[in-house]
């Protein structure tokens, strides 16, 4: 039951995330660095950083310690070519000192689109798991964009899953005429 609980909150703050997606890109994170990525066992994702994950847990956890990552491929990296070079062995283009006798090093840059941004990746990753997951029955009432009156948090982010263009217009049931 915590989990549903869990789940909720992310839920409800994902459902501000078309007002605020940096409040809900770190409730996000936080519950993804609590999941065990190597329950989800080996499905390898080419970031645009060069690096092969094992899976998406993995990458989702990368991209939260970098905003900037992005999938590149679904595969190891060792089977594709990022531009700019090898993806497993990408070489740094600039070297420079750094503060404190320490070198700075500057990775090529990906100039190609990524196959998927990262924030999409995660909530992709977090779609996936509360959809085996079953709402709890309180009410709490959140009216989509869709005009919809969704029971809760869990049973709205289920839908946004579903459609990503949906966002709240108001966390009561939904004015009746409308649509």
């Amino acid at each position: 039951m915590t989990f549903i609980k869990l789940v909720a909150v992310v839920a409800c703050i994902a459902a501000c995330s078309a007002q605020s997606s940096n409040w809900f890109d770190s409730i996000s994170c936080r519950y993804i660095e609590a999941r065990d990525c190597y329950k989800y066992g080996d499905s390898p994702e080419c970031g645009t950083d060069g690096v092969t994950y094992r899976n998406r847990c993995d990458f989702s956890k990368a991209h939260c310690d970098n905003r900037d990552l992005h999938v590149y491929a679904y595969t190891s990296c060792a089977n594709v070519t990022l531009p700019g070079g090898s993806p497993s062995t990408v070489a740094p283009v600039t070297v420079t000192p750094g503060g404190n006798g320490g070198v700075v090093t500057s990775m090529p840059a990906v100039t190609s689109p990524p196959f998927l941004s990262g924030s999409e990746a995660v909530l992709d990753f977090i779609c996936l798991e509360i959809s085996h997951e079953k709402c709890g029955t309180e009410s709490e009432p959140i009216c989509g964009s869709d005009f919809r009156t969704y029971d809760n948090a869990c049973e709205y982010q289920k839908a946004k899953c579903t459609h990503r263009e949906l966002h709240v217009l108001t966390y009561h049931n939904c004015p009746t005429g409308t649509m």
